[in-house]
């Protein structure tokens, strides 16, 4: 499916209206069928290169998020650089 048909058209169209008809909490289903369908089209060989993706963000918003607060590479300590209270500081990883 090429970005200029109008075959994308009326899919992106579907998934803009199904995005909004479906309440937020269940958004990202819609969002997730319409790419797997997206790479279904373009060759069911990309669907492991899909889900791969979609694991590792997953996880990194994991991280990122902060809900793996007890995990020693998610807490940081505040260091003064020069004297304290200057306003030069340096964040370090315990």
């Amino acid at each position: 499916m090429s970005f200029t048909s109008l075959q994308f058209l009326l899919f992106f169209l579907a998934l803009v209206i199904c995005y909004f008809a479906v309440p937020a909490k269940y958004r990202w289903i819609a969002l997730l069928a319409g790419s797997i369908y997206f790479y279904v089209q373009a060759g069911a060989i990309f669907l492991p290169f899909l889900a791969g993706t979609a694991l590792i963000t997953w996880g990194a918003a994991l991280l990122i998020s902060g809900k793996n607060e007890n995990r020693p590479w998610t807490r940081t300590t505040k260091i003064s650089a020069t004297q304290p209270g200057s306003d030069t500081s340096l964040w370090f990883a315990e």
